[in-house]
């Protein structure tokens, strides 16, 4: 008699059931959710050679309709403008796509990550190395390299500290 459970009296609480997260989805399952993302984020990375073609033909247009041909040199304001567009044009889909292609990874999706390091490395790359050919115009290439040379001191500094 003693092995049977006994129903619950009225005047005891019944027991608490607790709401625990299941965290990230296993991988292999097909959550709406992450198919989503990944999808989100699949389609942003195919949209950053295009938004590198969109953000050029963007800046030819500022200029041009400011009255700088593209055969002469514009004034450091303006060609920051005109780098300025081109850079928000192209980074608009590359964040996008590492934003929903880290999400749909968290969520299992191995092809989430794979499509925020192409579009990483496409949009922010195109928009790092087009920052000292603009700096090259305003200030010169001599002093854009010194300033490359010290931040890749400063990299490799940093990179030799983190192994040991």
């Amino acid at each position: 008699m003693a092995d049977q459970a006994l129903p619950p009296s009225p005047r005891q609480a019944p027991e608490r059931t607790e709401i625990v997260s299941s965290g990230p989805e296993p991988p292999g399952t097909s959550a709406p959710r992450s198919t989503l993302y990944l999808s989100v984020a699949w389609v942003s990375a195919a949209l950053v050679p295009v938004a590198i073609i969109a953000g050029r033909a963007a800046s030819i247009a500022f200029l041009n309709a400011r009255g700088y041909p593209r055969s002469v040199a514009e004034p450091a304001g303006l060609g920051l403008a005109a780098f300025g567009l081109i850079a928000l044009i192209v980074l608009v889909p590359t964040i996008s796509a590492v934003w929903f292609g880290l999400a749909a990874s968290r969520d299992g999706r191995r092809g989430g990550l794979a499509a925020a390091v192409v579009a990483g490395v496409v949009g922010c790359g195109l928009v790092l190395l087009g920052l000292p050919l603009f700096l090259s115009r305003v200030i010169g290439w001599p002093l854009v390299l010194v300033i490359g040379a010290a931040l890749a001191a400063l990299v490799a500094t940093a990179v030799s500290r983190r192994r040991r």
